[in-house]
């Protein structure tokens, strides 16, 4: 009879958490990759396994338990090219590679590519999540591994909605779509902001529609479901006056931008990313996040997005870190 408590974490890779590189790298040398190889143990012997700062053993194992918890909205903005849907991407093909993982340790898989759990929902409003990307992406996921793309690809349910009214639609349907997929535990929308930045929209019919997303996002929020969502969104243009009150192109100061959506359609529980690009000599893409690591000096990290449509590091000579 096993002594093993049961585990009180969700399990996904350590390179997701906000935590310094060279943290994540100590981790992986010692041959821990999930939040479940790290839950039990204590800051001090986390401290001294991986010769890091006892305050810096504590933040990791607090993000581990904290970082993307079921229940959670992730909103990832940035300017059109910035790379919000290609980070979509990668977490959907992680979510499937954690839940085969499961199953796999699970017992249920024997030979065979069927999961009992980590399936993704993407609906896809301007047509960046296409098909062929998603399978020269998932061809680049298994191919250390000498698997098949259809591996991974079986879990993920890509759905195309070209028209407000099909978004409305799908928008007041998805309870029930949820409810015929069980196994579903991540909701990714690219982009959510699409169908309702038209001008021909008035007021009331934006805050209808508004109104609608959040209870769409909230019923996928319950807790008995156990998911997660990914919005994307553009930015937009807001101007502002000396007082920093919102202003017009006559008596502007500045123009900052801004999520498109602002905080009309967040839950209580949305942490926000914001991708951007650097200057004009600066091709690197960054992100920043308010929970972004604990290094005060570096308020955000950068990345590039590879041949295959995935992001990727980027050497830390590239770019400054203070």
């Amino acid at each position: 009879m096993s002594t093993q408590p049961p585990s009180s974490l969700p399990e996904y890779s350590l390179s997701a958490l906000p935590i310094p590189r060279s943290v994540k790298v100590a981790l992986e040398e010692a041959g821990y990759c999930t939040t479940r190889d790290i839950e039990l143990m204590s800051a001090e012997d986390l401290s001294v396994e991986l010769a890091i700062s006892t305050s810096e053993a504590k933040f990791t194992l607090q993000q581990a338990e904290e970082w993307q918890v079921p229940g959670m909205v992730v909103e990832i903005s940035g300017p059109p090219g910035g790379g919000k849907s290609a980070i979509a991407l990668a977490v959907a093909l992680s979510a499937r590679e954690s839940g085969q993982k499961e199953t796999e340790l699970n017992g249920h898989s024997e030979g065979k590519a069927h999961s009992e759990s980590g399936e993704v929902l993407i609906i896809d409003t301007e047509g960046a999540m296409t098909a062929e990307r998603l399978y020269e992406a998932a061809w680049a996921v298994v191919e250390e591994d000498k698997r098949l793309p259809h591996d991974v690809l079986q879990g993920i349910h890509l759905l195309r909605v070209s028209t407000q009214h099909e978004m409305l639609a799908l928008l007041h349907t998805l309870d029930e779509w949820l409810e015929s997929h069980p196994k579903v535990n991540l909701v990714i929308v690219d982009t959510l902001s699409f169908h309702f930045r038209q001008l021909s929209l008035d007021i009331a019919a934006k805050r209808r529609a508004m109104e609608l997303q959040v209870d769409s996002l909230s019923i996928c929020n319950a807790a008995d479901r156990n998911l997660q969502v990914i919005v994307c969104n553009q930015l937009a243009t807001k101007l502002l006056n000396a007082e920093n009150k919102p202003a017009n192109f006559d008596t502007g100061d500045r123009a900052i931008l801004m999520p498109q959506l602002s905080d009309s359609w967040a839950t209580s529980k949305a942490l926000r990313l914001v991708v951007f690009r650097g200057g004009v000599s600066d091709e690197i893409r960054y992100v920043y996040a308010s929970m972004s690591g604990l290094s005060k000096t570096v308020p955000y990290a950068a990345f590039d997005i590879d041949s295959n449509g995935l992001p990727c590091d980027v050497p830390e000579m590239l770019y400054p870190t203070a």
